[in-house]
């Protein structure tokens, strides 16, 4: 019994495979990774499947329609590449990205059944354009006009169950996502400069290597146990991936949303604008922010104990927890 996984470099795209790919293991299924060749993609899958095929594609330049000789080329190659992996397999499971666009042709063109998991509030390019021949869709939230189940995020289920933080001073956690946001980090080292309270202490994960000393700062580069992290925090800052709005509404942690700008189809800003109508986070426009509202908004959290209360129950009410179980009981 096999199944092909396939997804993008981000770890959006890669975590809820992760934890698809341990339920269907501990099964007795084969599980086969196809995803492209780079390090965000080798260090997220390495060990986590059975076999791993990591194929290398460049991504299309949407800007100069022009500039994508090298893309083309590169599209060919792996197209050829991936076809030897389907041999006797029972079905595919995708989330996004060109290669699992790839795959899901594949997959097509062999009649094997695939399935696609999208991630966000609005579908990404591939899955658009291979859902309507999909034997399924699984949402994380539901997408208006798009004929799928909403089943939420595998990728809450890597995370363990943690104890409620008992300490006596405040934790701020700032995420810029599994490839790093500058802007962020800007963000964590100006508030850490500008607030310099005992009681307060700022933690950001970003890969940038800070050689200055900023008091009351922590700088993480990579942390393999995001949950314990996030429990041990009172308050995060994140972008608007929904890989990382999922992990942190699981564990249920006051929350303020900065979608990137730098991402297709503007999707951050329409799962954090999706999430803010629901109760379940603050949200500011990267563009417009100003670092004083922030700062004034991150203090009226910290001391608004019901604002707070009122978030997390929205939260509650919104992340659903069994994701991977829900697919796995429909498509066995």
């Amino acid at each position: 019994m096999k199944i092909i996984f396939s997804g993008s470099k981000t770890a959006g795209h890669l975590k809820p495979l992760i934890a698809l790919a341990f339920r269907f293991k501990k099964l007795g299924y084969q599980t086969i990774f196809i995803g492209g060749l780079d390090d965000t993609t080798k260090k997220y899958v390495t060990d986590c499947f059975d076999e791993i095929h990591l194929i290398k594609i460049k991504n299309i330049n949407r800007k100069n329609i022009f500039k994508n000789k090298e893309f083309i080329k590169n599209f060919i190659n792996a197209k050829k590449q991936i076809q030897p992996y389907f041999d006797d397999v029972d079905f595919v499971i995708t989330s996004g990205g060109l290669i699992s666009y790839l795959v899901c042709k594949e997959a097509q063109r062999k009649k094997i059944k695939y399935y696609v998991h999208e991630q966000n509030t609005t579908l990404g390019l591939s899955n658009s354009l291979v859902c309507k021949k999909a034997s399924n869709v699984f949402l994380t939230f539901p997408i208006k006009k798009v004929s799928g189940i909403v089943v939420g995020n595998p990728c809450v289920e890597l995370l363990q169950k943690y104890p409620k933080k008992e300490t006596d001073y405040y934790n701020i956690l700032f995420l810029g996502g599994s490839l790093g946001s500058d802007f962020i980090l800007e963000l964590a080292l100006y508030l850490s400069q500008y607030i310099q309270d005992s009681h307060i202490k700022f933690i950001v994960v970003s890969p940038k290597i800070i050689q200055e000393d900023y008091p009351g700062l922590e700088v993480i580069n990579y942390h393999e146990d995001m949950g314990s992290l996030i429990s041990k925090s009172d308050l995060i800052v994140s972008r608007a991936g929904s890989g990382s709005i999922c992990e942190i509404m699981s564990i249920n942690r006051p929350l303020i949303l900065i979608p990137s700008i730098n991402v297709s189809n503007d999707h951050q800003m329409k799962n954090a604008l999706y999430l803010k109508k629901l109760g379940c986070c603050l949200v500011f426009d990267e563009k417009k922010l100003h670092k004083e509202d922030l700062l004034l908004s991150i203090i009226n959290l910290l001391k608004d104990e019901n604002k707070r209360n009122v978030m997390l129950e929205a939260q509650k009410k919104t992340c659903l927890l069994n994701a991977g179980g829900s697919i796995v009981e429909h498509l066995l």
